[in-house]
């Protein structure tokens, strides 16, 4: 839920631009080759000898020469034109496509694209190979990438309510491969996230206008509120003004996400009311420590330590579980400040406060 600073990644990043776009040029090679001599025949059989007889690095031929990868290259021949265009506009313009889907202009990609570019991703990213290429080209391998991003912050960056480590967490492709093939390896739409959020909530759904952790601080779109006069409920609040875009995005992710029902879940009430009553306590043993004696005196202490201690949480987003919940919560007692020193006075000196 807060913003991920990953530029520190757009330099190594560009190794799996480079990839991408060798395959383009090996694909405009190849066409351009049967079109010059008519009698070159492109089969699953001669694919390989012609790949390893083309001025490409020796880790890339072999890439694309093992396994079913040449033979789905089969299919995007006469396409590396197309391919090329559309992958550059999707990546340049990526975070634009993220809040209107009209930039696509009707985009829909096809079978061959999918197979290609899915196969690549699940069979390729972690073979011998494909690492060597990436660091001949300064890049980071997709498993040092994980690690980096995991330094930043070591708690799902969509529901702020699981750890994440370098043996637990789930990549999800924010815009889907199945439907953006072109992207499957495109590093900003890798989100490292929990499994819960991406296998059980996500798959391959998605909605534009989106809200992308690594690139918008959702954090600042909606506050978390309590309510606990019946019983202990959350609620949310969109923070963002109505009809605007980004509160169609703030809607889209706590939709896709069910952060209000998943808020909701006994578990995390149970969480929210020991963090509540845990708070409390510690407004009373406060106060009683410095022998107050006035409704002002308490609202003082309460608000000094309501400040530090979400100051604290600020430091420890990225590492602590429900740090948007519970600063949510300082944030909401500090606005009710009048009703909860009252109740502390009561519960010091048994009354009311007359005045104050």
């Amino acid at each position: 839920m807060y913003l991920i600073d990953t530029t520190d990644l757009d330099i190594p990043s560009l190794a799996y631009t480079k990839f991408i776009d060798d395959i383009c040029e090996l694909l405009i090679c190849l066409d351009s080759l049967t079109q010059y001599d008519s009698t070159i025949s492109i089969t699953k059989d001669s694919i390989s000898q012609l790949i390893k007889q083309s001025v490409f690095n020796r880790n890339f031929t072999k890439i694309l020469t093992s396994g079913k990868l040449k033979i789905l290259l089969l299919d995007l021949l006469t396409k590396g034109n197309i391919i090329k265009k559309n992958y550059n506009f999707q990546k340049t313009n990526y975070k634009e496509i993220l809040k209107d889907y009209t930039l696509l202009n009707g985009y829909k990609t096809n079978v061959a694209e999918k197979n290609f570019f899915t196969y690549l991703y699940s069979n390729t990213l972690e073979t011998k190979y494909f690492e060597q290429y990436i660091q001949t080209h300064n890049g980071l391998t997709i498993k040092d990438i994980g690690n980096r991003i995991l330094l930043k912050s070591s708690v799902c960056p969509y529901c702020n309510g699981s750890y994440l480590d370098n043996k637990s967490y789930s990549k999800d492709h924010f815009l889907p491969k199945a439907n953006f093939p072109l992207l499957s390896i495109f590093i900003n739409n890798l989100v490292l996230s929990c499994g819960v959020c991406n296998e059980r909530y996500k798959l391959e759904n998605y909605y534009i206008p989106s809200l992308h952790p690594y690139i918008d601080n959702i954090n600042d779109q909606f506050k978390f509120t309590f309510f606990e006069d019946i019983e202990f409920v959350i609620g949310i609040v969109i923070t963002s003004p109505i009809n605007s875009q980004i509160y169609k995005a703030t809607e889209n992710y706590l939709e896709l996400f069910k952060i209000k029902e998943r808020y909701n879940s006994r578990n995390i009430l149970t969480n929210s009311q020991e963090f509540l009553g845990d708070l409390r306590e510690s407004f009373l043993e406060k106060c009683n420590d410095k022998a107050v004696n006035s409704i002002n005196d308490i609202k003082i202490i309460i608000q000094g330590m309501i400040t530090q201690k979400i100051h604290k949480l600020k430091t420890r987003h990225s590492t602590q579980l429900f740090s948007k919940l519970h600063t949510d919560i300082l944030l909401q007692i500090s606005n009710n400040l009048d009703e909860e020193a009252e109740s502390i006075y009561f519960s010091l000196f048994n009354k009311f406060p007359q005045n104050h």
